[in-house]
């Protein structure tokens, strides 16, 4: 008899409360052959951060965490970008 396989649901730690959601429930920072992107969930390749969706948590992420965990030096205009898209994301979402 074969059982039935459960589908697997990958958790992934926001950067900066350190509380572990699901990998679709997370804001994904993404560092790829020297751009940024930002989306939600895992539809980007390469290094990756994540952020949950609270207003706190975006607030609150600091330029050399996230520079430590894409291991990449950010320039001030790309932090900007960073910050203003996902005050936008997370606006977008409430």
């Amino acid at each position: 008899m074969l059982s039935k396989q459960r589908k697997h649901i990958s958790y992934r730690t926001c950067l900066v409360c350190r509380q572990k959601f699901e990998q679709c429930a997370l804001l994904r920072i993404s560092f790829v052959k020297g751009d940024i992107n930002i989306s939600k969930g895992a539809e980007k390749i390469g290094r990756g951060s994540y952020v949950c969706f609270s207003k706190n948590c975006v607030k609150l992420l600091q330029k050399r965490f996230l520079e430590n965990s894409l291991r990449v030096g950010l320039n001030d205009w790309d932090w900007e970008k960073i910050v203003f898209e996902l005050d936008n994301l997370v606006n977008e979402k409430r």
